[in-house]
């Protein structure tokens, strides 16, 4: 594997499981933790975009609250969406 998308996996894990909420580690950090493994380079470069997001407005574009910008829109959004609203019970 390439050593800039390894470190770019840790990265990733690490910004995911220290967001800053209990929530957000849990539901953020529990999407990478079962997928970063299988992440192509470019999704590994859309989830780490969407890591630079607040908790706040990432959580109002997951649970469709916002419209997602166009810029973020795309595969990993979508899964991590599903994800999220499976892991609390809510109608995907």
């Amino acid at each position: 594997m390439n050593d800039k998308f390894e470190r770019l996996r840790k990265e990733i894990k690490y910004v995911a499981s220290h967001r800053g909420t209990k929530e957000s580690d849990f539901l953020i950090g529990g999407f990478v933790e079962l997928y970063i493994e299988e992440l192509k380079n470019m999704e590994l470069e859309e989830l780490r975009a969407l890591l630079q997001v607040s908790d706040v407005t990432l959580f109002d574009w997951l649970l469709d609250r916002e419209i997602v910008p166009e810029v973020h829109q795309g595969s990993i959004f979508e899964r991590l969406q599903r994800h999220v609203k499976t892991v609390r019970g809510d109608k995907p």
